[in-house]
C-alpha cells in the first residue's frame, strides 16, 4: 500500500520528468482530474494525507503564505486552472475570507453540478437599480472578494433565491446561484423576498463597555465604529448567524444581536410601549445611570441603560417599588428609589455639561486642535476606544450624558465623547447687512463656499458629483437659484451647488488650480512626505485582500492606514470614511507627496477608494485583487472622472 505522501511525492518527480520533456510532449488539462474544476464552483481540500496546505500570495511555491487550509475544507474557486513555470497547476480561491492561490492536486470538486453553484427556490422577484448605467456583478458568494459569474444591467428583473446574507442578495445567476449586492436591488411591494423595513434599536447588556459594529458577521472581521450602552442603532436586514446587520458610521455594519433590546426576527423581545401617564426624571444614581428592566425585579433583563437627568415616561403609579416606565420604545420598570415624579424641576438633558456651557441640544464644532483634529472617543475617558477623528471645524451635536470635562456628542450618524477644551459653542450670528446664505445670491455676485460641498453636474441632490471642492473656494454664480441650487462657474467649469452652504462675499474668485480642472499640484516634497512615499513604495506588487490592513496583504484604506501609521505614528482609523476627515482639506491644484488622494463611485456607489500623492501625477495604492499594490495617474480617465478630495495629514 502506497501512502498519500508517497503518492504525492511521486507526482512532485512526475511533474518534475514533465518539465524536463515539455519540449518533446504536450501534457493535455485533462491529464488531471482535479482540472475539470471551473471558476464559481465550490472544491473541497482533498488528498493531504493529514498536512495543512499553504495557501499562497502567488501562483508559485515560492510565494509568501497567506494561510493555510485542512482536509475536507471547502474553497470557492475564482481563476484558474493556471501553470506556473515548473509545469505546476494552481487555482485562485477564497479560503476562510482570504484570497489565495492553491495547488491543483489538493483539491476535488464537492459533488456540485459543473454548471456551477444550484440556484435556490425562488422567493420574489426585484429589479436591479443604482447603477449609473454600469453593469452590476453577480458574485458566486456573499462578498465582494468572491468570484465574478454573471452580471447584470440596469432595469433587469432578478429572481430573489432566499434570504439576505447581510448586504448580499441571493438570485438567480444566468441558471447558477450568485448573489447582488443590495445596494442595487430595489425589492418592490410585489416581490415575496420584499426588502426588510429598517427599524430601530438600543445597545444593551455592555456592562459599560463599548460594543463593537464590525464590518461582517464574524468577531474576526474589521470594527468599523464601536456603540455605548443605550446608542439606538438602525436595523438594516433580518439576523446572520445570531448576528444583526445595522447601520454604523453611515455604512453597513453588524452588531451581535445579544447587545440588542429590539425584537428580532426568530427571537423573543420585549413589548412596546404602553399608555403614558406622567413624566419623572432619572436621579440619585451618582452618575451611574440607571438599568431599566423588561420585568419588576431586579433579575429582570436588562432593556437599556438610562442616564442620570434622563426624563422618560410613566405608565402609572410605582407597585412594590418598581416604576413603570416606557424606555427604548418598549414597557419597562425602574426602580423607584432612582426616579423622581415629583413637580419640583430637576435637571434635565437641556442642562449644562459639567464644566462647560454647552447643553444637550446645542451646536458646537471642533475648535483649538492646530488644525489637527480631535479624537471622538466611545467613553467619556482619554484612555478609551477612539471612534474617529474630527477635523478642525467638523460640526457636532451636544447630548445628554456629558460626565466633567467630557462633553458628550452625535458626530453625523455616531455618538461619542470628545474633551471640552476643543469644542467650541455656536452661536447665531448678529444681523448684518449682507445676505443671508444660501439667499439674495444674484447673476454675477461672487459665492463663498462655508463647507467642503459637492459640486453637481445638475441641480439636484440626485446629480452626479463632479468633484468636492473645499470650504472657502469661492465661485461665480451664474444664475437663479433652482430647487434650493445655484448654477455656478468654478475655476471655468460650470455645476451647481446648494445654496445652504453659500454666502456672499466680496472676496475674488478661486483661481482654477484651487478648483476643479487643471493638472494636479507638485508642490515640494517634505521630510515627511518623503518618509511616507519611500515607506509604501516599499509595498510595490503586494496583494490586495479585502479588509487587511497589513503587513502581507492590504485593501485600500488598509493601505493607508498602516502606512500612516507606521511613519507618522497617527491613526487614522482603517475605514475611507475616517480617513476622509482626518488631517485638513487640500485642493486638487496645492497636491504635494504624501497626501491622501481619495475617489468616488468605483467598486460601489459613493466615497470608495483612497490611495497616496507620490507627486508627477501620480499616486501609489492597493488598487483591487488582480493588481494588488501599484502606482497609477491621477489624469488617468477612469481616475480624473472619479475624484472626490484630498487631505494633508503631515504638518511640516
Amino acid at each position: 500500500m502506497i501512502s498519500s505522501r508517497h503518492r504525492r511525492r511521486l507526482r512532485q518527480h512526475a511533474r518534475l520528468l514533465a518539465v524536463c520533456l515539455v519540449c518533446l510532449v504536450a501534457i493535455p488539462m485533462e491529464a488531471l482530474a482535479s482540472l475539470d474544476i471551473v471558476p464559481g464552483q465550490s472544491a473541497t481540500v482533498s488528498d493531504t494525507g493529514g498536512d495543512p496546505i499553504n495557501l499562497r500570495a502567488k501562483p508559485r511555491t515560492d510565494s509568501l503564505v497567506l494561510g493555510s487550509v485542512s482536509e475536507g475544507d471547502l474553497v470557492d474557486v475564482i481563476e484558474g486552472p493556471m501553470q506556473d513555470t515548473e509545469g505546476m497547476w494552481w487555482y485562485k480561491v477564497v479560503a476562510g475570507g482570504t484570497r489565495a492561490y492553491i495547488a491543483a492536486d489538493f483539491l476535488s470538486l464537492n459533488g456540485g453540478s459543473s454548471n456551477g453553484n444550484p440556484v435556490g427556490v425562488v422567493t420574489g422577484t426585484a429589479t436591479i437599480t443604482n447603477t449609473g448605467g454600469d453593469p452590476i456583478n453577480c458574485r458566486s458568494g456573499a462578498g465582494a472578494e468572491y468570484g465574478i459569474i454573471g452580471a447584470f444591467n440596469e432595469g433587469d428583473s432578478v429572481e430573489l433565491t432566499g434570504e439576505r446574507s447581510g448586504p448580499w442578495q441571493p438570485v438567480n445567476c444566468g441558471g447558477q446561484g450568485g448573489y447582488v449586492h443590495t445596494d442595487f436591488i430595489s425589492y418592490g411591494t410585489s416581490s415575496g423576498g420584499s426588502e426588510p423595513t429598517a427599524t430601530r434599536a438600543t445597545i444593551v447588556n455592555t456592562g459599560g463597555d463599548p460594543i463593537n459594529c464590525r464590518s461582517r458577521a464574524s468577531t474576526n472581521s474589521t470594527v468599523l465604529t464601536v456603540f455605548s450602552e443605550g446608542d439606538r442603532v438602525t436595523l438594516t436586514g433580518p439576523l446572520v448567524n445570531s448576528w444583526q446587520p445595522v447601520t454604523c458610521a453611515g455604512t453597513n455594519g453588524f452588531v451581535h444581536k445579544d447587545y440588542l433590546s429590539k425584537t428580532i426576527s426568530g427571537d423573543s423581545g420585549g413589548d412596546s410601549g404602553g399608555t403614558v401617564t406622567g413624566t419623572g426624571v432619572i436621579a440619585n444614581t451618582n452618575g451611574d445611570g440607571l438599568n431599566c428592566r423588561a420585568q419588576a425585579s431586579f433579575s429582570g433583563a436588562v432593556i437599556t441603560v438610562l442616564t442620570e437627568g434622563t426624563q422618560v415616561q410613566l405608565r402609572g403609579s410605582a407597585a412594590s417599588n418598581w416604576q413603570p416606565i416606557v424606555c427604548a420604545g418598549q414597557n419597562g420598570y425602574v426602580s423607584a428609589d432612582y426616579i423622581d415624579v415629583s413637580d419640583t424641576p430637576n435637571p434635565t438633558p437641556t442642562d449644562p455639561a459639567p464644566n462647560t456651557d454647552l447643553r444637550a441640544g446645542d451646536d458646537a464644532v471642533v475648535a483649538n486642535t492646530n488644525g489637527d483634529g480631535v479624537r471622538l472617543r466611545s467613553q467619556a475617558s482619554s484612555t478609551s476606544a477612539i471612534i474617529t477623528v474630527l477635523a478642525e471645524g467638523a460640526a457636532v451635536v451636544v447630548r445628554s450624558g456629558s460626565t466633567g470635562d467630557w462633553v458628550a456628542v452625535t458626530y453625523r450618524t455616531s455618538n461619542g465623547f470628545v474633551h471640552k477644551d476643543y469644542l467650541a459653542k455656536v452661536t447665531a450670528p448678529d444681523p448684518t447687512p449682507t445676505p443671508e446664505p444660501g439667499s439674495g445670491l444674484k447673476p454675477n455676485d461672487h459665492a463663498l463656499l462655508t463647507d467642503d460641498m459637492n459640486f453637481r453636474s445638475s441641480p439636484s441632490f440626485n446629480g452626479a458629483v463632479q468633484t468636492v471642492l473645499p470650504k472657502g473656494t469661492v465661485v461665480l454664480v451664474t444664475g437663479a437659484v433652482q430647487s434650493g441650487f445655484y448654477p455656478v462657474s468654478a475655476g471655468g467649469f460650470s455645476g451647481y451647488l446648494h445654496g445652504d452652504y453659500l454666502s456672499w462675499t466680496d472676496k475674488a474668485l478661486t483661481d482654477n488650480s484651487d478648483g476643479v480642472g487643471g493638472d494636479p499640484g507638485n508642490e515640494p516634497i517634505t521630510p515627511q512626505g518623503q518618509k511616507m512615499i519611500d515607506y509604501a513604495m516599499k509595498f510595490l506588487g503586494y496583494p490586495y485582500v479585502w479588509a487587511t490592513h497589513g503587513p502581507d496583504t492590504f485593501d485600500c484604506s488598509g493601505f493607508t492606514y498602516y502606512v500612516t501609521i507606521k511613519t507618522l505614528k497617527m491613526d487614522i482609523g482603517a475605514g475611507t470614511w475616517s480617513q476622509s476627515i482626518a488631517g485638513r482639506p487640500v485642493a486638487y491644484g496645492d497636491l504635494r507627496p504624501g497626501d491622501l488622494v481619495f475617489f468616488q463611485n468605483t467598486y460601489t456607489w459613493g466615497l470608495s477608494h483612497v490611495g497616496i500623492y507620490i507627486g508627477n501625477g501620480k499616486f501609489i495604492h492597493a488598487e483591487n485583487e488582480q493588481t494588488g499594490v501599484v502606482i497609477s495617474s491621477l489624469t488617468s480617465t477612469y481616475y480624473k472622472t472619479r475624484w472626490y478630495g484630498a487631505r494633508r495629514l503631515t504638518t511640516d
